[in-house]
């Protein structure tokens, strides 16, 4: 090439996971199983099982999806339906 470019193949990203733990169980999520716009509440839900985590409005303005986070020796609460559980990694 002209200008010094070289066409090369693509390649799809790497597989990578994330762990975290939901009530003191081990949960390990892979980028091969879930869509990086999972929401935290969709995991919870759908995933996981826990159907009492509630996806109210889905904008973040009813509280039905707040959950604790803990981070070290931080807790927080946060709108599950707006986190993605991408955020999630080595958190509790």
């Amino acid at each position: 090439d002209p200008d010094g470019w070289e066409l090369t193949s693509f390649s799809s990203p790497q597989e990578s996971s994330i762990s975290f733990t939901v009530n003191g169980q081990p949960h390990v999520v892979s980028s091969k199983d879930l869509p990086i716009s999972t929401s935290l509440a969709e995991y919870l839900r759908y995933h996981a099982g826990m159907t009492g985590t509630k996806i109210g409005c889905g904008e973040g303005g009813c509280g039905a999806c707040t959950v604790a986070i803990h981070e070290g020796n931080t807790t927080t609460v946060a709108n599950s339906c707006l986190r993605p559980v991408w955020a999630m990694d080595g958190l509790s």
